[in-house]
């Protein structure tokens, strides 16, 4: 399903773009770049096959932008998805202010501790630190628009100095396992799971956390030129009622007959944490959405003096 913003919709979906983002940033290219948090955006068109999918039990969004604007900082637009029974988080609270536009289907909103009817042509504003989510509560898909950034040059919330105090409990120094099956054929009669282990530190700025993973050279490591000291720093992580959510970029992928075809591609973990042990799984997305690589995933708190080496 390609969700597309009814007619209706249209002029609140450009006021909301027009209000975030002010002015845009030329580029050489003449085409918005969707990148990470630090990477200007650009005057340009992002058609729906170019913006960044990501697919789970609960729908699929596609990323059409993320970046920094003349006025906005950690923007971000997405098209989001829901199946039916599905929401795409439990409800939460940020810094960032955010518009929501429901361009089809219907649901129930969240804000403030408060449950409304979604219906079509709804728009919501969540200011700093409001509670706010939603969730298809129909037997048909569900489409929004998302629109979160922070202003520059705004002082932020006198909430977010109280929360400093208070770090996410991912925050800190993890020992990594995941595991994948190594195999020529799924037919084969022996199989065997390859295992890598890895140190992942999650740091937090304010609401904002961030990840970084140090992976020791070994044999088998593919890549070894362009990755010289080992360390791949995460472009998003997000940690709510438990559950931790970070993706990072894989520069090259290699598959098909012969790993003849080359594309770039996004790793996503999505882990509970129960205690000091994290628990998931790992997948593998090319740009058009598939996931042709998925694994499990695991990590427990480093304890005092083992945190820069992996086991």
């Amino acid at each position: 399903m390609t969700p597309r913003l009814p007619s209706v919709l249209a002029p609140v979906a450009l006021a909301a773009a027009a209000f975030v983002a002010g002015w845009l940033l030329p580029s050489p290219s003449g085409h918005a770049q969707p990148g990470g948090f630090d990477k200007p955006v650009s005057s340009g068109l992002v058609r729906v096959e170019d913006a960044v999918p990501t697919r789970g039990d609960w729908g699929e969004w596609r990323r059409y932008v993320r970046g920094q604007t003349h006025g906005a900082k950690d923007l971000v637009v997405l098209a989001v998805t829901l199946k039916p029974g599905h929401a795409p988080h439990p409800p939460h609270q940020h810094v960032e202010e955010e518009f929501l536009i429901l361009a089809d289907g219907a649901g129930t909103w969240h804000l403030d501790g408060k449950d409304h009817p979604a219906r079509k042509g709804d728009v919501v504003y969540a200011g700093p630190w409001s509670m706010h989510g939603i969730k298809n509560t129909s037997d048909a898909p569900l489409t929004y628009y998302m629109f979160k950034w922070s202003g520059k040059g705004v002082e932020p919330p006198a909430d977010r100095k109280k929360r400093d105090d208070k770090p996410a409990p991912v925050v800190g120094t993890w020992t990594t396992e995941d595991r994948h099956l190594a195999m020529g054929t799924l037919y084969q009669p022996i199989h065997t799971v390859r295992l890598r282990s890895s140190i992942v530190t999650f740091q937090q700025d304010g609401d904002r956390i961030t990840g970084v993973s140090l992976t020791e050279k070994g044999e088998g490591l593919s890549g070894d030129p362009a990755w010289p000291d080992g360390r791949t720093a995460f472009r998003t992580v997000t940690f709510a009622d438990g559950r931790l959510v970070f993706e990072f970029d894989v520069r090259e992928v290699a598959h098909g007959s012969g790993r003849r075809m080359k594309e770039p591609g996004v790793v996503r973990v999505e882990a509970q944490l129960d205690g000091d042990r994290l628990v998931g799984r790992w997948r593998l997305f090319l740009k058009d959405g598939s996931e042709p690589f998925r694994g499990e995933w695991e990590a427990v708190r480093a304890k005092a003096g083992t945190e820069g080496k992996p086991k």
